[in-house]
């Protein structure tokens, strides 16, 4: 039988990841980088790694923001584990995008979160993408 505690917290890390999502195609960066632990980490598999807040806030203004001009994070299939005070997730992500140039497309990857209870909240410890397809479409905006 599951604890109701253990419940409680998947469905706590299931909202950040979501509040994740929301932030960042919001272009709402501070509150972006506030979901991470104080010395968390962004992660971009086998091409760049983002440690603590004023970094993983550069990642935003810098790169993100500099290739989207639109883009929707929608995560699926989650599998999150929890054990005491931290935890881990994997996530499916599909992004469809608008670039800054104008050009309409989709990646597809997953995720692979670490959490651990920062001030009596979850929060990401490493979030970690590795991309597995992009696609141009064509067109633009």
């Amino acid at each position: 039988m599951v604890e109701d505690t253990h419940v409680q917290d998947v469905l706590e890390l299931t909202q950040l990841k979501h509040r994740y999502c929301h932030a960042i195609d919001d272009g709402d960066y501070e509150t972006w980088v506030s979901l991470f632990a104080d010395n968390g980490s962004f992660v971009r598999a086998g091409v760049d790694r983002y440690d603590g807040h004023d970094e993983i806030r550069t990642f935003a203004n810098d790169v993100f923001d500099a290739a989207f001009s639109y883009s929707a994070h929608i995560v699926t299939n989650p599998v999150v584990e929890v054990s005491n005070e931290t935890a881990t997730g994997r996530w499916y992500l599909f992004l469809p995008y608008l670039s800054s140039e104008g050009e309409r497309g989709w990646k597809q990857g997953v995720y692979e979160d670490t959490f651990r209870r920062e001030h009596d909240k979850w929060r990401f410890e490493t979030v970690t993408i590795s991309m597995r397809e992009d696609r141009t479409l064509g067109g633009t905006g």
